[in-house]
C-alpha cells in the first residue's frame, strides 16, 4: 500500500521522530502530503512544525489547511495556538474572542482564553474570566478545570495564602470521584511551592 496509503506514514512517524529526529520524521509526512491522505498528512505535519518550532512552516501549512480543506473553527485554534506559542498575545485573545464570540456557550475556548492570559502573565484579566467560566460551567469537568486556572491566577498574583486554601478546597472536591492519595501524590509539589513562597518550611515537612 506504500506509498499510497496514509496509514505507513502513520506507523512510522514515532520510529522517524524517536529514533532519527523530528526533521526526518517532517520529511516523511512531506512526502505523505504529496502521495498520499493529503489533510491527514497536513495535519500530522502541521503538529511536527509547531514541535520543531519552525513557526513560518506552521502557518504555510495553516494556509494550506484552511485554502485546501476548509474548517474554519479548526483553522482559527491553531492560529489562536501559533499566536500564543509565538508571544503575540493581542493576535491571540482577539482571535480566542472571535470564536468565542460565534459560540459563547463553549467551555473549551472559555478555558483556552483563561489559559492564555495565565500564560502571559495576565492574572488579574485570567481571574476574572475565570469567575465568568465558573458561572457558566454546565458539567463538574468544567467546573473544576476553571477551578484549577483560579489556583493558579492568585498563585501567579502572589497571593499563596488564598491559593492554598482553594486548593485544598478543591482536593477536598474532587477526593469524592478520585482516590485521595493519587491528590494528594499530584499536588505535593504545588502545596510545597505555596509554602516555601510564604517561609512556611515546616509545612513542607508536613505535606511530605
Amino acid at each position: 500500500i506504500y506509498p499510497y496509503e496514509f496509514s505507513p506514514y502513520e506507523a512510522l512517524e514515532n520510529q522517524y521522530a524517536r529514533n532519527y529526529g523530528l526533521d526526518s520524521a517532517i520529511v516523511l509526512m512531506e512526502l505523505a502530503a504529496e502521495l498520499s491522505d493529503r489533510e491527514q498528512a497536513l495535519g500530522r505535519l502541521y503538529e511536527l512544525y509547531v514541535r520543531a518550532a519552525y513557526y513560518d512552516k506552521v502557518e504555510a501549512t495553516i494556509k494550506d489547511l484552511e485554502q485546501e480543506f476548509p474548517d474554519p473553527e479548526m483553522a482559527r485554534r491553531r492560529y489562536a495556538a501559533l499566536y500564543q506559542t509565538t508571544g503575540q498575545m493581542d493576535k491571540t485573545r482577539e482571535t480566542l474572542r472571535e470564536m468565542q464570540a460565534l459560540d459563547p456557550l463553549n467551555a473549551d475556548i472559555a478555558n483556552q482564553i483563561i489559559f492564555s492570559e495565565l500564560r502571559a502573565g495576565n492574572y488579574a484579566i485570567a481571574e476574572k474570566a475565570t469567575h465568568t467560566a465558573l458561572t457558566q460551567a454546565t458539567n463538574i469537568s468544567d467546573s473544576t478545570t476553571a477551578w484549577n486556572y483560579l489556583i493558579q491566577s492568585y498563585s501567579g498574583r502572589g497571593q499563596f495564602d488564598r491559593a492554598m486554601k482553594e486548593l485544598l478546597a478543591y482536593e477536598e472536591f474532587i477526593s469524592q470521584t478520585f482516590p485521595r492519595n493519587v491528590i494528594i501524590n499530584n499536588n505535593y509539589s504545588t502545596k510545597s511551592d505555596y509554602a516555601i513562597q510564604r517561609g512556611r518550611f515546616g509545612l513542607v515537612d508536613t505535606l511530605l
